[in-house]
């Protein structure tokens, strides 16, 4: 899918399969896509599960349900609005793994995944997850804070996964009530150089180098190919080898009066 070209918006996005899964030639198990509707962004992020034998197929099915019920969405919506689309979209896409995992005959379990799904609107954000992505975003006011932490289990890499999900009580949400001029979003194979030790506040050298790739990058192939690369380099590969999907989107106009004109993205940031 092309990244969306708006006059406002500014989005790049790029997804590859981690080590540990090319070196037993598995292909990437995330899915990432973005749609406009209206003067909105709409984006959704999953992480299908290592252990599940159709993750790669229930992360799909994840982020195709969940953007066509934003599809749906009104071109003016209000964030109490937003919220309410961004609920029904994971309730609709959880219906849809234990629908595909029925057709299968297998247990739901089998299609495992986690969602993070993000309404960026020109004058504020909602994000809504189950599972253990992350995301960080900068305004005007603010720089480099968490918009959603990963949701942890009792024991390591232990995280909630959308078919056995209470949507009521399991999903984590954020508001900002006002312009975030960038946002980074992410898979939990990036926690380890996207946020600080415990997952809990963004590690600001590598978000705002990101931050500075988004500003000066042109949308296109070209750019999509630049954070491909990065995301394949070997000092990240050093220190993570699941799979890695990254989403770098913003208000250009916004952002551009604060921003340089620097174009490199280096690994050494981290």
């Amino acid at each position: 899918m092309e990244e969306p070209k708006t006059s406002r918006w500014k989005v790049h996005f790029a997804s590859v399969a981690g080590v540990s899964h090319e070196r037993v030639g598995l292909t990437c198990q995330d899915s990432v896509k973005v749609i406009r509707v209206g003067d909105i962004i709409c984006i959704a992020i999953a992480d299908g599960a290592g252990s599940a034998e159709y993750a790669e197929l229930a992360s799909k099915v994840a982020v195709r349900s969940a953007l066509m019920t934003l599809a749906s969405m009104p071109p003016i919506p209000s964030s109490e609005s937003a919220t309410d689309m961004m609920l029904t979209a994971m309730h609709k896409s959880k219906a849809a793994l234990l629908r595909a995992a029925g057709r299968r005959n297998v247990r739901p379990r089998d299609f495992a995944t986690t969602l993070s799904l993000f309404v960026l609107a020109p004058t504020f954000t909602v994000a809504v997850q189950v599972g253990d992505g992350g995301s960080v975003a900068y305004t005007e006011t603010k720089s480099a804070f968490t918009l959603l932490a990963p949701a942890r289990g009792e024991y390591t890499n232990e995280t909630q996964f959308l078919h056995d999900a209470d949507i009521t009580r399991d999903l984590k949400f954020a508001s900002v009530p006002e312009p975030v001029t960038f946002m980074v979003a992410f898979t939990d194979g990036l926690l380890p150089v996207a946020m600080t030790q415990g997952a809990s506040e963004p590690f600001k050298p590598f978000t705002d180098s990101l931050k500075e790739f988004w500003a000066s990058g042109n949308e296109g192939r070209q750019t999509k190919v630049a954070l491909s690369t990065f995301l394949r380099s070997e000092r990240l590969r050093e220190r993570t080898s699941d799979d890695l999907s990254l989403v770098l989107a913003g208000q250009w106009n916004l952002s551009a009066k604060t921003m340089g004109n620097e174009s490199g993205l280096q690994a050494n940031q981290m």
